[in-house]
């Protein structure tokens, strides 16, 4: 199944997925890459950042900065001018911490502490600012302690990258798109739903819960009620199944707590058998499941390699696969292979 270009198809690929619980600091990372680029390559979109978040108001001034990623354990970002650095902590999910909040004493501490660490570091700029991009309303309320350092500190929150942007370019959509649905960044999910109609859609989100339902409780997949639980996020709906000592014992051996999941991904429904230790039964599962991707010609396999994980998937465009009963009939089917599996 092909995928399009985009920032969200780069974070899949990488060390972490939708399924992988918060993966908070893959999460930062991944952002402040992308938001680098996206200034890299887009001269209007790296003016409007800097005006936003950073408070640099000359044009022409903002356009020659230099953006430098992790330069320093104290730099998310550095956007360097002339005589002015701005440091930038991101944060996307993961708690602020103390030595990251100028409103608390650790910021200052010798060696740890990030104002510490910025004024020691960047002593040949005469002036130096300290961001912190987050999201709302953990900036409320955060005052600067009294210091002797000379970093003008400051809170900026992801919706501020709304403020006055009257054009997205095709790079910016896509960038925002990201920190949205796949990133999760709740506040700037709002642009992508204006003017939908999404009422209509409602019976399918009934219907895949109702799949789900009915594979969870089904007797004979016998899923285990205490190891199976519903999960929702913006990048999948579907079913995690943990560790259970009598179920799925085969693969009990090569995986963590989390078992499988299944469920509905963008454009896709799938199985993933989910492990970091299952690098050594990749082949020997495949060959069990080989006659189901020839029953079911739309069906794939592929590896997260990082992740240890085989994914099973189906393409949601099945017209013309005339095999095709249903996703009910899909997701029984690899779920009770891989149970028989468990059983031999």
């Amino acid at each position: 199944m092909a995928n399009e270009p985009a920032f969200s198809y780069l974070y899949r690929r990488g060390k972490h997925s939708p399924l992988d619980g918060d993966g908070n600091e893959q999460k930062e990372l991944f952002a402040v890459s992308a938001v680098a680029f996206a200034m890299k390559y887009d001269t209007d979109f790296k003016v409007h950042f800097l005006k936003q978040i950073c408070d640099v108001n000359d044009v022409e001034k903002a356009k020659g900065y230099k953006i430098h990623i992790q330069p320093y354990g104290c730099a998310d970002l550095a956007l360097e001018g002339e005589s002015e650095v701005i440091i930038l902590e991101f944060k996307v999910g993961a708690p602020l911490e103390n030595h990251q909040n100028y409103s608390k004493a650790e910021f200052f501490k010798e060696r740890t502490g990030y104002g510490y660490q910025i004024e020691k570091k960047y002593a040949q700029s005469s002036t130096k600012k300290y961001v912190i991009l987050e999201q709302s309303p953990n900036s409320e309320n955060r005052t600067l302690l009294t210091s002797n350092l000379n970093i003008k500190c400051s809170s900026k929150v992801w919706k501020n990258l709304l403020d006055d942007l009257l054009l997205e370019s095709p790079m910016v959509k896509d960038l925002l798109d990201c920190l949205a649905m796949t990133l999760e960044i709740n506040e700037l999910k709002g642009r992508m739903f204006m003017k939908k109609d999404l009422a209509k859609y409602a019976t399918n989100v009934f219907e895949m819960k109702g799949v789900l339902d009915s594979l969870q409780t089904d007797s004979e997949l016998d899923l285990g009620t205490h190891t199976a639980d519903l999960k929702i996020s913006s990048q999948a709906f579907g079913v995690e199944v943990r560790k259970s000592v009598d179920r799925f014992k085969w693969l009990n051996a090569y995986t963590e707590d989390r078992l499988i999941w299944f469920g509905y991904e963008p454009s896709r429904i799938s199985v993933w058998i989910c492990g970091l230790n299952f690098a050594g039964k990749k082949d020997e599962l495949k060959k069990v499941l080989d006659p189901l991707m020839g029953r079911f010609q739309n069906t794939e396999i592929s590896e997260k390699e990082d992740l240890g994980s085989l994914i099973i998937f189906s393409s949601a465009k099945r017209a013309s696969d005339q095999e095709w009963q249903g996703d009910q009939e899909w997701f029984r089917e690899i779920l009770k292979t891989l149970k028989n599996l468990s059983n031999t």
